[in-house]
Formats: C-alpha cells, sequence, structure tokens
C-alpha cells in the first residue's frame, strides 16, 4: 500500500498539510482486483460506495464530472464478480449503449478478467456463455427481455440519467418499465443516477421504495471557467473578451481575428478554432446538419499534423478511419473529409461504429475538435478542456417546429463536460455572444426539480389529457406523452392497481379530476377486448388503435383467410417479400397512424427496411436513395440524402417500426388464434427484431448478440465459410483466429478484440 510516507521533496505543501492529504488518500483508497488494483476515491465516490455496499438502494444526484460511472462500474465489477448473477443498466438512448458497453468491458478486464459477460440485446442469459454480468439496455430493449420466458433475476439495476423520467413518453415508458421490474424483483436493489436534481427523493416516491437513500454533491472535483465572447458588430473581425467569477462578469480585453465573423456557423467554428488552439475542444450544434457545417468550415482553418500518437502519426490514423468512413458510409460523407483535420462531428443517428469510432479517436487525443449535438445532454461521456456554446438549442417543438433553448440544467449538464476529473482541474467554457440567445441559461438554477410524465400528463395537463382519453379517434405517436400515459394507466385498471397509482401521484389534483380520468378509462376499457398481455406489451400505442387493428385483421382473415397478412422472411425473394412488406405498413399506417388513404410511404420505408434487414451496407442504402432522388427530379445534396437514410434507419426503421410492426405480430398472432389458425403463428417472422438489428441472417444475429456492431458482423460473416452460424459456432469462430492479422479495417478488428477479450 501506501509505504513511503516520506514528505517529497517536490512539494511545496507544509507537512501536516501534506499528510492529511496523504491519511484521507489511504482512507478513500480499495484495493480491487483480487487486492492487487489500487483505486482512489473522492469523498463523494466514498460515500457513494458505501451506500451501495450496505447494499442500499440510492438516488444519486451530483454534477457531470463527479465521478458516477467511474464507482459505480467498478462497484459492479467487484460485487458481481465475487458473488454471482446478473445487474443492469439502463441508458435513456442507444447512443449511449455502445459507450457504455465498452467503457464496462475495459473495467471487467481489468478488475474481474473472464468472469463477466455484458450484453446490449435481450436475449436470455443461457445464451449468453456466462453465469454472471451485466445487460446494458435502454428501456425498449428491457421491455422485451422482461417478457422472455428467460428473463434473469437481476441483483442491481442501474437507471442512467435517470432524469429523463420526466421526458414525455419515453418517460412513461421507463416508469412502466421499472413498475414491471420491480413487480418481479422486489428486493431488487436500485441506483438512479442524475445532475443537479432538486428532488431526488422522488424515485422512492414513485415506485414505494421507502429504503430509498440520497446521496448527493454540490461540487464539481473540475472548476469551469465562463468565459464570454462577444463579437463587435460594427467590426465583424474583432472579438471582445470578458469571464464571469461569481456574479460578476470583468473584461479581459479584445481579440483580432484573422477573418470576418458573420451567420452563427461560421462565428462559432472561427472562434473554436481561435480560441481551442491548446487542449481538446467540444463544439456544440443544434442538430446533424449544423454539425457537419461547422465541421466543415473548422477543417478549412485547420493544418495537418505529424504528431506521433500510439507509434502512428495522427494523419494515419484519422486517414484510416476516413477511408473507412468513405469505403462503408459514402464516398463524398462529409466526415471522411474533416477527419484529415483532426476535426470530426458526433450526433446520434450515426452507425454505432462510426460514433464510437469518433469518440475513441477524441478520447485518444488524436481529434482536437469534436462538434457534437444534444446527445451531450444524455450522458455520452466526451469530456474536454474547452466547450464553445452560441445560442444552444436541443431540437425542435412537436407543435411548430421552432428551436427549443436548452434549460439552465442542461446548460450546466453540457458545462460539466468541460474539464477532465484527475486529468485537468479545470474546464473553460466560451459562451459566445450571449445577448442574441434564445434564452440566458446561465441565469437560471442548475437544479431541477423532476416531474415525472404520468404525472405531469394527469396533473399538470388534466384537462387536455382528459380529452386525448374521450377522444378515440386520436392517432399513435401524435401525442406520445398522453398516448403512454393512457395505455399504463389502462393496463392498471385493467391489472387493479390504478387507485394505487393515482394515489402516489396525487398531488394538487381534487377528487373530482381523478375521477373523470377514472371514467373515460373505465369508458375505454368497455370499447377495447383485446387480452392484457398485448396491451402490457406495447405501453407506447393506443389501446383504441391497437383495438382496430385487431378488428381489421379479425375481419380479413376470417374472410381472405392468413395468407398475405403474416410477414415473410426478409431473405425470401425480393419482389415477394417487399410486397408483403409494403401491405404490413400500409395496414400500420392506416390503423395505428390514422395516415389519409392517399399517403404512400410505403414505397419508400419498405424497400429500405428490407434493404436494412437483408444486412445491407448503409453505403449501398445511401447509393439507392440518390438514385431514387435523381430518377424523381429531387435536387438533394449528398449531405441531405446522408442524414436522411441514416435518420430513417434510426428514428423510423429502429424505433417506429420496431414498435408497431411488434405490436402487429402480438395482434395477428392472436387474431389466427380466434380464427383456427393457430397452426400459422410459429411462420410469423420476427421482422421487429430484424429491425433493431438491421440483420435476418443467422450469422449476423448471433455475432451482434455477442456484441459486435452490425458493420462488424456483416464484415466477420463474409470472412466465414459458414454462413449459418448459430451463438455458440460463431463464439468459436471468433476464438480461433488472430483477428489483428486480418485484413480487416483498424477500426473492425480492434471492436472484435475486445469482444473476443470477454469472450475467452
Amino acid at each position: 500500500m501506501f509505504e513511503n510516507r516520506q514528505l517529497p521533496s517536490s512539494t511545496t505543501l507544509p507537512a501536516r498539510l501534506w499528510y492529511e492529504v496523504l491519511d484521507r488518500r489511504e482512507q478513500n483508497t480499495l484495493w480491487l482486483g483480487d487486492g492487487e488494483i489500487p483505486v482512489t476515491l473522492t469523498d463523494f465516490q466514498q460515500r457513494l460506495w458505501a451506500s451501495l455496499s450496505a447494499g442500499r438502494s440510492s438516488a444519486v444526484t451530483a454534477p457531470t464530472s463527479s465521478g458516477k460511472s467511474f464507482a459505480l462500474q467498478r462497484f459492479l465489477a467487484v460485487n458481481l464478480a465475487s458473488t454471482g448473477g446478473w445487474g443492469l443498466y439502463i441508458v435513456p438512448t442507444r447512443a449511449l449503449i455502445g459507450q457504455t458497453a465498452d467503457s464496462l468491458r475495459e473495467v471487467f478486464q481489468s478488475l474481474a478478467p473472464g468472469k463477466l459477460g455484458i450484453s446490449t440485446q435481450p436475449v436470455p442469459p443461457s445464451e449468453l456463455g456466462h453465469d454472471s454480468g451485466v445487460y446494458v439496455l435502454t428501456q425498449e430493449r428491457l421491455f422485451l427481455l422482461l417478457d422472455s420466458v428467460e428473463s434473469p433475476r437481476f441483483k442491481i439495476a442501474v437507471i442512467d440519467e435517470a432524469q429523463m423520467i420526466g421526458d414525455g413518453g419515453r418517460g412513461v415508458l421507463l416508469q412502466s418499465v421499472l413498475e414491471s421490474l420491480l413487480a418481479r424483483i422486489p428486493d431488487i436493489q436500485l441506483l438512479f443516477g442524475s445532475p443537479f436534481t432538486e428532488n431526488p427523493e422522488i424515485f422512492g416516491k414513485l415506485l414505494a421504495r421507502s429504503d430509498m437513500e440520497v446521496v448527493s454533491d454540490d461540487h464539481s472535483p473540475v472548476a469551469q471557467n465562463l468565459i464570454y465572447l462577444d463579437t463587435n458588430k460594427f467590426f465583424g473581425t474583432d472579438v471582445e473578451i470578458s469571464a464571469s467569477i461569481e456574479s460578476d462578469r470583468f473584461d479581459i480585453g479584445n481579440k483580432h481575428l484573422g477573418t470576418m465573423v458573420t451567420d452563427d456557423e461560421q462565428t462559432l467554428a472561427v472562434l473554436s478554432w481561435e480560441f481551442g488552439a491548446r487542449g481538446q475542444n467540444l463544439v456544440y450544434a443544434g442538430g446533424p446538419a449544423a454539425c457537419e457545417e461547422i465541421a466543415d468550415k473548422l477543417a478549412q482553418l485547420a493544418t495537418g499534423s505529424s504528431e506521433q500518437l500510439r507509434g502512428l502519426s495522427a494523419d494515419e490514423l484519422t486517414g484510416e478511419f476516413a477511408d473507412f468512413v468513405r469505403e462503408h458510409i459514402h464516398s463524398k460523407y462529409a466526415l471522411a473529409r474533416t477527419l484529415k483535420h483532426r476535426v470530426g462531428f458526433h450526433y446520434g443517428r450515426m452507425p454505432a461504429l462510426i460514433r464510437r469510432g469518433v469518440e475513441r479517436l477524441f478520447i485518444d487525443g488524436i481529434l482536437t475538435h469534436l462538434v457534437c449535438t444534444s446527445t451531450l445532454l444524455h450522458g455520452v461521456n466526451l469530456p474536454a478542456k474547452n466547450l464553445f456554446l452560441l445560442n444552444p438549442t436541443k431540437g425542435r417543438d412537436w407543435e411548430d417546429a421552432s428551436d427549443i433553448p436548452i434549460s439552465g440544467v442542461d446548460f450546466w449538464n453540457l458545462a460539466g463536460r468541460a474539464g477532465r476529473m484527475g486529468k485537468e482541474f479545470e474546464g473553460n467554457v466560451y459562451i459566445i455572444n450571449r445577448d442574441r440567445w434564445m434564452s440566458n441559461p446561465i441565469a437560471e438554477s442548475r437544479d431541477q426539480e423532476i416531474r415525472p410524465s404520468l404525472e405531469a400528463s394527469v396533473l399538470n395537463e388534466h384537462d387536455s389529457f382528459l380529452n386525448y382519453l374521450n377522444n378515440t379517434q386520436h392517432a399513435s405517436g401524435k401525442q406520445e406523452a398522453f398516448e403512454n400515459s393512457f395505455v399504463k394507466l389502462f393496463n392498471d385498471l385493467r391489472a387493479q392497481r390504478l387507485d394505487r397509482t393515482l394515489e402516489r401521484i396525487h398531488g394538487g389534483a381534487d377528487g373530482a379530476s381523478l375521477l373523470a380520468i377514472k371514467g373515460a378509462l373505465e369508458q375505454a376499457s368497455d370499447l377495447v377486448t383485446l387480452p392484457v398481455g398485448i396491451t402490457e406489451r406495447h405501453v407506447n400505442i393506443s389501446v383504441f388503435r391497437q383495438q382496430e387493428m385487431f378488428d381489421y385483421l379479425l375481419g380479413k382473415v376470417r374472410s381472405e383467410g392468413p395468407g398475405r397478412f403474416i410477414p415473410l422472411h426478409p431473405l425470401r425473394p425480393w419482389d415477394d417479400v417487399l410486397a408483403n412488406l409494403g401491405g404490413i405498413m400500409k395496414r400500420i399506417h392506416t390503423r395505428f397512424e390514422r395516415k389519409p388513404g392517399k399517403d404512400k410511404s410505403q414505397f419508400y420505408f419498405a424497400p429500405l427496411a428490407l434493404r436494412w434487414m437483408r444486412g445491407e451496407p448503409l453505403r449501398r442504402m445511401i447509393e439507392e436513395a440518390e438514385s431514387y432522388n435523381q430518377e424523381h427530379g429531387l435536387r438533394r445534396n449528398i449531405g441531405t440524402v446522408i442524414r436522411n437514410v441514416m435518420g430513417a434507419v434510426e428514428k423510423d426503421l429502429r424505433f417506429r417500426y420496431v414498435k408497431y410492426i411488434s405490436c402487429y405480430a402480438d395482434i395477428l398472432a392472436e387474431v389466427l388464434r380466434k380464427t383456427g389458425n393457430e397452426q400459422y403463428i410459429a411462420s410469423i417472422s420476427p421482422l421487429s427484431l430484424f429491425l433493431e438489428l438491421g440483420a435476418s441472417s443467422i450469422s449476423m444475429i448471433s455475432l451482434i448478440g455477442l456484441g459486435l456492431s452490425r458493420t462488424s458482423a456483416a464484415l466477420v460473416a463474409d470472412i466465414s465459410v459458414r454462413k449459418d452460424l448459430d451463438r455458440y459456432q460463431a463464439k468459436k469462430f471468433l476464438l480461433s483466429r488472430d483477428w489483428a492479422a486480418t485484413s480487416l479495417p483498424r477500426v473492425v478488428s480492434s471492436e472484435v478484440e475486445s469482444v473476443v477479450a470477454l469472450l475467452a
């Protein structure tokens, strides 16, 4: 341990203070990995560790840079490796799955090599080849796992970015899946993590967990300096610099720029280049298109570098990855161009392997500038020395498509990305042209009051919610918070737990208001004949629309037979599957989403979905979309085409159609039972799974299930002489080769090696 307690000659601290520091370090040092690896915690991390070690459920609120994940992931490794069993790590978005899983792999390999598995797919433990480990899942994927026969009995569940329980429809879904988890495992240890929260006790109240302990910390171990940059409105080549100390601003001086600044994107690029020459830089942008534009401008300002990193120059490392991007996305994708200048961009709809490759280049110090969207707000861990903000927004309002300014909580959450605990004591937040921002989040409170979405629907928006309940013709997907709240309360009514749910969220609502909601739900119950199991599995689709689809299919199967309504496997003949899939999508558009009859969007989405499920490269899908636009006289630049295809894959194929086709399949199975056609149920292809994975071949599904991204799985599957590898055979194949010696691109071979290390 700390054997040398002599005062070092290099310290300027008084001897007494030095020994106090050393004693505190010893007190906060844990020896992990069979007692061989020292891990020193901060006081906050030590309190968190003590709470977890005592087996208590905890609500943790602390700044972004406080090191919650550092302590938590190491606790999971030590606890699960020593006692066995399974842990659960719930993340709010798919963009976070890969980064969290990669981080856990590194921790597991360091502290418990070969003992723990990691799964990012909702497959039962019997298929994973491990007796213990962690599932890293979104709430949607957790619903699927809990619905399976072999769902593990989790010991501990981490709910990362737990404030998302107040985020519209997905917040209701998170609450629903947590209640389902607790119903199965009442004694599970829960940990809710959220930044700057006024009422962290809300999680215990919401789930009736009186044992919930609050672990909080108001102080960040990394200081953030607020630096204001204001461009001179008369001289576009000058910028005035000031800094904030407590509540006062102090002038620092002026800087003459090498070029005139005009619009926001160009201003953001120029200033982040001029003031980010030293250290790494995050540049916040409002959306994917702005990300690419700002990154392109930064690349124009940049010059090449020949720094030696890991034995290769930065040019060689970024150039190799840029070649991979050209090959697997598109030859004209902006990222391939900007990477050459050590500039990258990052947004949620990018393919997982590309997004994680960009993250790795930035974390390793190879990229100097990274332009990001609001993925930074949802836990993506990319700290840097400098953060640049100019009128920051986070998406657009559903009703009027206007930009939504970030809140005070969002601002301080972002600010926490500036600086790295353990590497730098402070970070710089550059606030550009603050007077032109849509709002002033800096002046707002850092603390948020979490209001669960279900509670907001019932209490805050009672009249609108009641109108929604009474409107049997509402479309699915238009008002997701109301829709999910409706289905959850409807299921609670059927399960005779509605009174308990309303009691927990009663708040300031009067008895008459709650009685009106209960009455509307009872009326809905009289109209819906679907089995409870179906509506409980599909809490994000209105029960009225589920019933409409059931009635439609029941009538059609009785009159026409089941043939054309059963989903075909994507690897069947193209024309047959395309017609079949187009018909299913048209029924979804009409019965679930209530689109007008003239809507023909199935002709765009069906071939796109079919190519995706067949495992075709994204590059091919983009080229097909490019050809389609040319054939139909649609003038769209290649950047727009690429973003549109990526957006369609992530938002439509992997989310919208996954939820609707899954529900369609369950309803169809019930119809087949009702009409005496049970023998056809086994022939229903799991299209929702194929859409989620972007694969339908046995080999690709097995490789993705073992932890590979879709892109890597496709390339590895091509190497194998066997095209029908099951999970066991795929694992054996991965372990049988030296992947560093193959011709696979470095980003792919590195991913394969990290997965193999966990499988060995």
